[in-house]
């Protein structure tokens, strides 16, 4: 485990809305803190893209951050598809670089994952996109096991946030089916289904992670 992962931090968000519900953008001033590859942070606009529904964030700086992630890997807002369960991991360490993996699961058919991974040690200097990892095929007991984890995190029942860490790691979990899209964060998550759902994703990434790196 990582260096700090002794200290666990426990509470969650989770929120459940309508799958066509509309994105919005992100209320409020942006933070300050804004993200310059491979080097000290500097100025520069948060894009004013609609990633998430109204309500997801209790913190405005949380919604400004997670859309500069997501704008700075090329990801689109997620949205599902008709028989289509969607999930996103979105995995920010403070010391590491991030990563984002994403899982199509379609009922009754072959299901795919594709993993973006930034070069840079993390926190705000994030570098260029690294690696892309092509599509991965995945079986059908690997994507039931996607799905029971996900049921078992209860990503769509709504709990409590708490204000962003210091240093840790961010284990954000995106769902969307044709029901409904549901966003949950936790912060440095431990013997939990969050972090069993994130450990699947990245071991069926295929990415050689040092067991000290997860966290």
């Amino acid at each position: 485990m990582g260096i700090i992962t002794h200290v666990v931090f426990a509470l969650m968000l989770g929120s459940p809305f309508p799958v066509d519900v509309d994105r919005v953008a992100c209320p409020g001033e942006p933070p300050q803190l804004v993200l310059k590859p491979g080097g000290p942070p500097e100025d520069r606009p948060i894009p004013d893209s609609p990633y998430f529904p109204a309500g997801v964030f209790d913190f405005t700086r949380s919604c400004h951050l997670n859309t500069l992630w997501l704008a700075e890997f090329g990801e689109a807002p997620l949205v599902a598809r008709p028989g289509v369960q969607e999930m996103r991991f979105i995995w920010m360490r403070s010391f590491h670089a991030p990563m984002i993996f994403r899982a199509s699961i379609r009922a009754g058919s072959a299901s795919s994952m594709l993993v973006w991974k930034r070069a840079g040690r993390g926190n705000r200097y994030h570098g260029d996109i690294a690696s892309l990892s092509g599509e991965i095929e995945l079986s059908g007991d690997q994507s039931a096991e996607l799905l029971e984890l996900a049921n078992a995190a209860v990503f769509c029942e709504p709990t409590e946030s708490e204000p962003p860490m210091n240093d840790g790691a961010y284990w954000i979990f995106e769902l969307a089916n044709d029901r409904e899209y549901c966003f949950h964060e936790i912060q440095s998550p431990s013997d939990s289904a969050e972090y069993d759902l994130g450990r699947v994703l990245i071991d069926l990434s295929g990415i050689e992670i040092p067991e000290d790196d997860i966290y």
